[in-house]
Formats: structure tokens, C-alpha cells, sequence
């Protein structure tokens, strides 16, 4: 093997396992679209498990259409204010549209 060749499998193989590591973060992808879900797009991430934050990025994955992710956010958001509210957590729950933000991403059918 060439020197050259030897570092991208080096590289290649050094990405995936920062992806298995930290599977709550990072970009999702599907078909030919690549969307990133972070703490300051998803409302009420800070009080997510890991294990949620999992299931969250699966579910907005698997969802097939617009209106269907809207609904899911909706339900997401009024748990998470109903989360906050139990813990005594003051400061705004981040709300963007996220739906909006994989359709133009071409995320959904």
C-alpha cells in the first residue's frame, strides 16, 4: 500500500468511529440529503437522555411527509414545555422549524 493510501484509510476509519461514538450528534442522512440535528435546534435537547436524543433523531428520520413531522414537533414541544415546567426550568425552549428546514433539505416524499 502506498503511504497516501494508507492515511485515507487512516482518515476514513477515524470518521466512523467518531460517528459510532457520539451517535446523538452528527449529520442523518438520507437519500441524498444530509440534515444535523444540535442542542440549538431541537427544543428542549438540553433535558433529552442520549437514549432520547437517539429515539428523536430516528423518529424525525423515519417520518415520510411535512404535515407528519409537524405534528410529531408539536407533540415533542408540548412535552418538552411540560418537562421544563416540572423541573422548574425557566429559560426558553428553542423552537425553529425544523420541519421546514428538512423539507428544503429534501428530507421528505
Amino acid at each position: 500500500m502506498t503511504g497516501l493510501f494508507q492515511r485515507w484509510l487512516i482518515v476514513i476509519f477515524s470518521i466512523s468511529l467518531c460517528a459510532c461514538a457520539y451517535p446523538e450528534r452528527g449529520y442523518q442522512v438520507r437519500g441524498n440529503s444530509r440534515f444535523q440535528y444540535d442542542d440549538t435546534q431541537v427544543a428542549g435537547w438540553s433535558m433529552m437522555s442520549s437514549e432520547e436524543r437517539v429515539e428523536y433523531r430516528a423518529k424525525m428520520t423515519s417520518l415520510p411527509s411535512y404535515e407528519e413531522c409537524l405534528s410529531y414537533i408539536n407533540e415533542h414541544y408540548k412535552a418538552m414545555r411540560n418537562r421544563a415546567a416540572e423541573q422548574g426550568v425557566t429559560k426558553p425552549i428553542n423552537r425553529s422549524d425544523v420541519c421546514q428546514r428538512m423539507r428544503a433539505a429534501g428530507m421528505f416524499n
